[in-house]
């Protein structure tokens, strides 16, 4: 057999030999790619599933960050309202305290005329009436 011949025969049988094993790769690949579809195809039901549950974590996440904003608003409205509350309660505590002093000094000043009236001598007519009327008089003068 000439060597061309051969030739040939190896090439034609390592060409079948490798078409063999490309067809049998091939058939491989095809098998994994259909068991990988299937595979992809899971994950991306769980990928999907997966994204709905963060989206829902979310949603809750802003629902309670919103719900704690109103629950701080109520209670800063209420410490506002306390502390109003407390400023007006200080300032009638104030104005009362005041109005003591006030009502105080008076009472010292009527409490020291009445000692200058105690301390006067008072004439002692026979009459009382007549004494009670001098002194009425004598009031009416002293008046400021």
């Amino acid at each position: 057999m000439p060597l061309g011949k051969k030739l040939l025969g190896y090439l034609s049988g390592g060409l079948g030999a490798a078409a063999l094993a490309t067809s049998a790769f091939a058939s491989f690949q095809t098998h994994r790619l259909t068991e990988s579809k299937g595979t992809v195809t899971t994950l991306q039901g769980s990928l999907d599933r997966a994204d709905k549950a963060f989206a829902t974590v979310v949603l809750v996440a802003n629902e309670r960050a919103e719900a704690l904003k109103r629950r701080d608003g109520i209670i800063r409205s209420q410490s506002d309202s306390i502390d109003a509350l407390d400023r007006a309660a200080q300032a009638d505590r104030s104005s009362y305290l005041a109005g003591i002093r006030k009502a105080d000094a008076g009472a010292k000043a009527h409490e020291a005329r009445a000692d200058e009236l105690i301390q006067m001598p008072t004439p002692a007519p026979a009459d009382r009436c007549e004494a009670a009327r001098a002194l009425i008089l004598q009031e009416m003068r002293n008046v400021r």
